[in-house]
């Protein structure tokens, strides 16, 4: 049997955030790095068209809606699965580290 394939959309906020990470590890640790990071970004996005249901709930938000999360390197990208659409989502990237409040309010 073959599953669905979601289309995946970034949003607005999402890409500012793909930047915003890319200029910080660039800053932080060189061009090739913040390169490396993105195409990771990239490899899990394109991931997501296939299942993308498999991958864990993100819990730690107050939307009326379900948010499920996977991993680039130390980043965490967050999307919402639209199945009726055949969408997924992606409403920001986080650092691991980042304030679990700071990504609540995002969501």
């Amino acid at each position: 049997m073959v599953g669905k394939v979601f289309r995946v959309i970034f949003t607005r906020y999402a890409q500012r955030r793909r930047q915003q990470i890319f200029d910080f590890e660039k800053n932080l640790n060189g061009k090739h790095y913040a390169r490396e990071v993105q195409r990771a970004i990239d490899k899990e996005s394109q991931k997501l068209q296939k299942l993308p249901e498999a991958h864990p709930t993100y819990l730690n938000h107050d939307s009326n809606y379900e948010i499920k999360y996977t991993k680039a390197l130390d980043y965490k990208i967050m999307f919402q699965v639209l199945k009726k659409v055949g969408e997924v989502i992606i409403l920001t990237i986080r650092n691991d580290a980042e304030d679990p409040d700071k990504i609540r309010d995002e969501v």
